[in-house]
């Protein structure tokens, strides 16, 4: 490593050339301090970078810890002062804004790592950034219109958003298929953050696969608070006593609506004979919880974006721009990575260990 700073601007003006039509975008999450440097960590007393990773989720939340893991793990190691900014209230697109005008009010950041939840609420703060000199990397969603009009970033480092959700279809639809000999009549996905384009395109991905097989898809509005979420859950059931999958966009929702399911005696164990009436649940993203319940059987499985590379690849990426100007040619791919009853018994470790979320 070079240790000695080079001019921003000079770095970020090459870097939009570079990046040309190829450029992309990221996710969100919580506003928390930045974790602290990993046990043997490379960092001195006096750091030769700064580093920004804002996100719309908190790291008490085990998503964005093993994000901010792969964030901090490249950082302590190459001497660079790595800040994490989250949101109190998982998806509150608002305060990651305002964490956004933060580091642009700072001015003392040397690279930011963004996940960009929300193309309205974060674009200008972004282009501030670029105005400063300062290289963005975007992670977890891509930025989704034309090139032309995205915001400056060098590159992309997360899952293909669109593939996750026709994976995660496809997974539920070959389990159902081969237990109950047809394609599920009625699935619900359930979005929740509402709105919130990278779930919606994933929505979209679940649509593609399961509507062309005769399947009634819908897509609901769900809650990131477990009681709200189950109740939405029972309700869904009670009023649509046909859903026969349902599909979550976050490991959490999945495990809660297989808590509900268990106790209306309506769930679908992929160890046992097809029983009419049974719902099966396949998610999206994973905790050490939820791979238990999939080694059990009692959810289908689900899909892995690899969050700590992002966060890992996001700061690589930022440095090897800041420090040596290297620009890698294309994106960053980190899933879909399929996690079914086959290999989730060796990812429980691993997620205890906040490195796969």
């Amino acid at each position: 490593m070079s240790g000695k700073k080079l001019n921003r601007r000079h770095f970020l003006s090459a870097s939009m050339v570079a990046a040309g039509a190829s450029m992309t975008a990221a996710c969100v999450m919580p506003v928390t301090p930045a974790a602290a440097p990993s046990e043997g960590s490379m960092m001195s007393e006096s750091p030769d970078y700064k580093f920004y990773f804002n996100t719309h989720g908190s790291v008490e939340i085990s998503f964005w810890s093993a994000a901010n893991n792969g964030f901090q793990d490249f950082c302590s190691h190459y001497n660079i002062d790595g800040q994490y900014l989250g949101t109190v209230r998982d998806g509150d697109f608002a305060e990651e804004r305002e964490n956004m005008e933060r580091i642009v009010a700072a001015g003392d950041a040397d690279a930011v790592v963004a996940v960009l939840s929300d193309v309205d609420a974060l674009d200008e703060p972004i282009r501030q950034l670029a105005d400063q000199g300062v290289p963005v990397v975007l992670v977890n969603s891509k930025d989704p219109r034309p090139a032309e009009e995205q915001v400056p970033h060098l590159r992309y480092a997360g899952e293909d958003t669109y593939l996750t959700g026709v994976r995660n279809a496809q997974l539920a639809l070959a389990s159902f298929t081969e237990l109950a000999g047809r394609a599920p009549k009625r699935s619900t996905y359930i979005e929740h953050v509402p709105g919130a384009w990278v779930l919606v395109t994933r929505g979209q991905g679940m649509s593609d696969v399961l509507t062309p097989e005769g399947t009634n898809f819908e897509s609901i509005a769900g809650e990131v608070d477990p009681v709200q979420m189950q109740e939405i859950v029972r309700a869904h059931l009670i009023a649509n006593p046909d859903v026969e999958t349902i599909h979550t966009g976050w490991s959490r929702p999945a495990a809660w609506s297989i808590e509900v399911l268990r106790e209306m005696d309506k769930l679908g164990n992929v160890n046992e004979p097809f029983e009419e009436g049974k719902v099966y649940v396949t998610s999206i993203d994973l905790d050490p919880e939820l791979l238990g319940m999939i080694d059990a059987g009692d959810c289908v499985g689900t899909i892995d974006q690899q969050v700590y590379l992002q966060g890992w690849y996001g700061a690589a990426l930022a440095w090897q721009w800041v420090t040596n100007q290297f620009l890698i040619a294309n994106d960053i791919s980190t899933g879909p990575y399929v996690v079914t009853q086959e290999n989730a018994a060796a990812l429980i470790g691993q997620a205890e260990a906040g490195i796969r979320a």
